[in-house]
């Protein structure tokens, strides 16, 4: 937490985990455990609204999905929501700890771009049949 304090210098920031490590003065500590599902929701519903929301803690997919679920609604509109360990998608011994036999982070998001792409596509369509009929009327 003391790199964010030091790089958002004006920010209120807040940091979760389960083990309440040293707080720095200026940061305010929430003890929520990233693999309990309900800790998260319940966290959610307490704390919403973010500016931005820096997930740099999680390293494995159940912990960062948990969190992404919950707390990406938690995120104004137009802000952000990033996820420093992207990378444990592609760290072979992570991908064996997964008991949960998830997707990789990397392919769930990848997954909900398509997902996201495939209904503005569909809406585009949808659009321009709408246009059509109108100027053959």
């Amino acid at each position: 937490m003391n790199m964010w304090l030091e790089y958002f210098q004006n920010a209120e920031i807040h940091g979760i985990d389960y083990i309440p490590n040293t707080v720095p003065e200026g940061a305010i500590f929430h003890q929520v455990d990233c693999e309990d599902e309900q800790a998260i929701m319940s966290f959610a519903t307490e704390n919403n609204q973010w500016d931005i929301l820096i997930d740099d803690g999680g390293h494995t997919m159940l912990q960062q999905q948990l969190a992404f679920k919950h707390l990406w609604k938690t995120v104004k509109p137009g802000m952000f929501y990033v996820i420093e360990d992207l990378h444990t998608s592609f760290l072979p011994y992570l991908s064996r700890c997964n008991k949960e036999n998830l997707p990789t982070t990397y392919e769930m998001l990848m997954a909900l771009k398509m997902e996201q792409n495939l209904k503005m596509n569909l809406s585009r369509a949808s659009l321009l049949k709408k246009l059509k009929m109108k100027l053959h009327q």
